[in-house]
């Protein structure tokens, strides 16, 4: 499967990667800004988008994910476009009402055989020392999303997914490790969501 991705340049790129989910959509949607969407700096989609999927545009300029927007999911499982400060009112090349912004993204559609699953673990002195937990069932390829303390980690940068026991397990890795500049500590929290196979 080929998603859109930034380089760590910020450069914009097709790439191929492999999954156990086969049935990714893809969208192309056209938004005109109200002024309430304006004034909060926030356009949600309907739906949650595929990680590193998404191109943002308005008025025909490409944006630039992590300087003018980030993606993050609201209460309701939704993405939602956060533009940030260069584009807020105020800033360099602020949003306006009835201005328009174009969106492309991949999605997962529902599947009635597959089903979203919510963890949240407090992390203990067995977990500080193994450096990792289990979650309760075993994820699908490409669905975890890890959070610390609220914060939303990066797979490969700060945990990495082994997958393949029955269970997920979630190794912290780098600064989060063991003499890590961030590394975990007993009594932080941990969030997870991911989507299982029924």
């Amino acid at each position: 499967m080929k998603v859109l991705q930034y380089t760590a340049a910020g450069v914009l790129q097709e790439v191929q990667i492999s999954s156990t989910l086969d049935a990714i959509n893809y969208s192309f949607e056209r938004f005109i800004l109200n002024s309430s969407q304006t004034a909060a700096g926030v356009l949600e989609l309907v739906t949650e988008i595929v990680p590193d999927s998404d191109t943002v545009a308005i008025a025909g300029l490409t944006l630039i994910k992590g300087t003018d927007y980030q993606v993050m999911t609201n209460a309701l499982g939704n993405s939602e476009i956060q533009f940030l400060p260069p584009m807020l009112p105020g800033g360099q090349i602020p949003i306006e009402a009835g201005d328009e912004i174009l969106v492309r993204y991949a999605y997962l559609p529902i599947n009635p055989m597959l089903e979203f699953r919510k963890e949240q673990v407090i992390l203990s002195g067995i977990d500080v020392a193994n450096e990792y937990i289990d979650l309760s069932d075993e994820a699908l390829e490409l669905s975890t999303k890890v959070y610390l303390n609220g914060f939303e980690l990066t797979e490969g940068q700060d945990y990495t997914v082994l997958l393949g026991t029955g269970t997920t397990r979630i190794n912290f890795i780098n600064q989060l490790a063991s003499g890590g500049l961030l590394e975990i500590e007993e009594g932080d929290q941990v969030g997870a969501q991911y989507t299982i196979a029924l």
